[in-house]
């Protein structure tokens, strides 16, 4: 059969129709592949482990957030006009400095001494040794107080009150026998300042009820044929010392011993006829 032939016997070939819709074959869909459980799982895991790593980052990232923050308000004061900037940085520095100059004072500073430096026998302000009220004698003079300030900056001394106590014969206790008051005294700085605090032995008869106070004096002062010799009486000073806005309050503890102002004969300089006539 030649080509012509096989041309026509094509063309006369009849094409069945299309099958319906629903008739047609369809082709099976493939199968859905199912992931292990062991894979879904390591998902998970990896998932986990990733919101960790994450949380751990946001974490450093806020402390260092938060350890930056100075860093970052002076980078925001940079961004200030620049009078404003200006105003900033002064401040800035100002505190710095002062924060600076306060740490070498403390580093530096070392305490004051306050030691008792000897015995005055006249009156602060003048007057007489003894006073003589009554059955009550008063045998007024000073101490003198050294104060060694090394430090750089001043101190004041306010509200110096001192309690005098005559110490027994039997070496048991103390009676109180006078005191003193001082308002206030300034010490310069690195000075070595003395000054003298007002200080009495104040007698009283109703403080000495076996007078054993009353005899040991007149016996120191020479009074009973004895050899005159020294006074001694303890004392406490309560003080309030004040630098810059710090202020302490030291209590000093010492003994102080200065000559009997009584002759053996009992004349005494300055009252009536020099006699203790007036304690009788």
């Amino acid at each position: 059969m030649n080509h012509f032939e096989q041309h026509s016997s094509t063309e006369n070939q009849v094409v069945p129709p299309p099958l319906p819709i629903h008739q047609q074959k369809t082709t099976p869909s493939p199968t859905p592949t199912v992931k292990p459980n062991g894979d879904f799982c390591s998902e998970k895991i990896d998932d986990s482990h990733y919101n960790q790593i994450e949380d751990g980052n946001n974490r450093k990232k806020r402390r260092m957030e938060n350890r930056n923050s100075c860093l970052r308000c002076l980078c925001c004061a940079c961004c200030l006009p620049a009078w404003a900037a200006g105003i900033v940085w002064f401040i800035i520095i100002a505190i710095i400095i002062v924060i600076i100059v306060l740490a070498t004072i403390a580093g530096t500073f070392v305490m004051p001494t306050v030691n008792m430096a000897g015995v005055s026998t006249s009156p602060v302000g003048g007057g007489s040794q003894i006073t003589i009220s009554g059955g009550t004698f008063n045998i007024n003079f000073g101490l003198i107080i050294s104060v060694n300030n090394p430090n750089m900056l001043s101190i004041d001394l306010t509200e110096l009150s001192a309690t005098a106590y005559y110490p027994n014969q039997n070496g048991k206790g103390h009676t109180k026998i006078g005191g003193g008051y001082l308002a206030e005294h300034f010490v310069p700085t690195y000075s070595n300042d003395n000054f003298t605090f007002p200080f009495a032995i104040k007698y009283n008869p109703a403080l000495d009820t076996d007078q054993s106070v009353l005899n040991d004096l007149a016996s120191k002062c020479g009074l009973t044929g004895e050899e005159k010799q020294d006074i001694t009486v303890d004392y406490t000073i309560h003080l309030a010392a004040k630098v810059l806005f710090i202020k302490i309050r030291p209590t000093i503890s010492s003994s102080a011993t200065f000559p009997c102002p009584i002759s053996s004969n009992g004349a005494i300089d300055g009252i009536g006829d020099g006699t203790l006539s007036g304690l009788d």
